[in-house]
């Protein structure tokens, strides 16, 4: 029973962001599968709006903590400064979730 609604989600995930081409270009990552790309171009919305791939990465808090002063630099841990409805949070948690991340070989 369960597998059967999780079978009908899926597809109408599927459905609705049919032609989505950030939905097909973050399932082709190993471990990113229908659900989690969908929780991801939603977190994200329009990708047009980061001018560089670097933006969106520091938006979605995946970037170490960065602070210089005069020659000393110290990059601290992944900082959790992100905007959005859960900023980028959601999608964090949900690429390091067991569930949401693949073992590589």
């Amino acid at each position: 029973m369960l597998d059967a609604e999780i079978t009908t989600l899926t597809t109408a995930i599927a459905q609705q962001l049919d032609g989505n081409a950030g939905y097909a270009a973050i399932q082709e990552l190993p471990g990113i599968g229908p659900v989690l790309a969908a929780v991801i171009v939603a977190e994200i919305g329009d990708v047009r709006r980061f001018a560089k791939p670097g933006k969106l990465c520091s938006w979605a808090g995946l970037t170490p903590r960065h602070r210089e002063s005069d020659t000393r630099v110290r990059r601290g841990h992944i900082t959790s400064r992100a905007l959005g409805s859960c900023g980028g949070r959601c999608a964090r948690r949900s690429s390091t979730s067991p569930t949401g991340s693949a073992r590589r070989s």
